[in-house]
């Protein structure tokens, strides 16, 4: 009789465990944290820049993150700063210069994804966090004007537009925080990238050049480019237009304040 009592108590114990474990691990499963982040760049806005990156937790220490920017066209980025450098400077040829920079119309696009490691004992999000990403953006150029002097002497204007694309790969410092399980602020402290660029540029004239106004034209679109360090260039000027090719190194700097929701 002892031994059937004990036999039945063991029973009830297997039984107990077998139920009692999933519970327990549904639980453990409902306290774990959303796994999906959607946020934007708060200090991007400042710069006509227009944020939306995805971060997905693969585990308590590991993310994916996949961000998208978009910046619409319109003026040179700090067009006032630069206009006011050129103002004090006050040299030659300011005025042209000035009307320049104030024609040129820019717009970009970039997607970046990313494998962020993080440190902090919480995980799933908080804390200080070392990433690697990789970045594709386009850049478009438009109304670059360029004087020439004609055959004449009188001043002639050629416009360029054009796109260039870079590839680059940098890693990023940041830290984020959880605020009530649910908004998130990431902070990105720093995330310098490096890699190539290639683009083109072109120009079609509203009726045939002279061949010594071709060459005025190559010759000033030579130095408009001397401002522009370590890229590589091929300038091809006919009678019909303008067509510029450009190679080189590309580098930048990321940064800003996230705020977003994790669901």
């Amino acid at each position: 009789m002892k031994a059937f009592s004990v036999n039945i108590i063991l029973s009830l114990l297997l039984a107990a465990q077998f139920f009692v474990m999933p519970a327990v691990a549904q639980d453990e499963e409902e306290d774990r944290p959303g796994r999906n982040i959607f946020k934007t760049n708060l200090a991007g806005l400042a710069l006509r820049n227009y944020n939306l990156t995805y971060e997905r937790m693969l585990s308590k220490k590991t993310s994916f993150n996949l961000g998208f920017r978009t910046m619409p066209s319109g003026p040179v980025l700090f067009k006032d700063r630069i206009l006011n450098s050129i103002e004090d400077a006050g040299t030659p040829g300011s005025v042209d210069a000035r009307n320049e920079i104030e024609s040129i119309r820019m717009s970009n696009f970039a997607v970046t994804p990313e494998i962020r490691f993080y440190a902090g004992k919480k995980g799933y999000g908080h804390g200080f966090y070392f990433s690697l990403f990789y970045r594709y953006a386009r850049h478009e150029v438009g109304n670059i004007s360029v004087d020439y002097q004609n055959n004449a002497g009188a001043t002639r204007t050629a416009t360029l537009t054009g796109s260039l694309t870079s590839n680059t790969g940098g890693f990023m410092l940041g830290s984020q925080w959880v605020i009530a399980n649910r908004v998130a602020l990431d902070w990105w402290i720093i995330g310098p990238h490096f890699g190539a660029g290639k683009g083109t540029l072109s120009g079609r004239n509203s009726s045939p050049i002279s061949t010594d106004d071709q060459n005025s034209l190559r010759t000033e679109i030579a130095n408009v480019l001397e401002a522009v360090p370590f890229v590589k260039n091929v300038i091809d000027v006919n009678a019909l237009g303008a067509n510029v090719s450009l190679t080189g190194p590309w580098a930048g700097v990321r940064g800003g304040l996230c705020l977003g929701i994790r669901l």
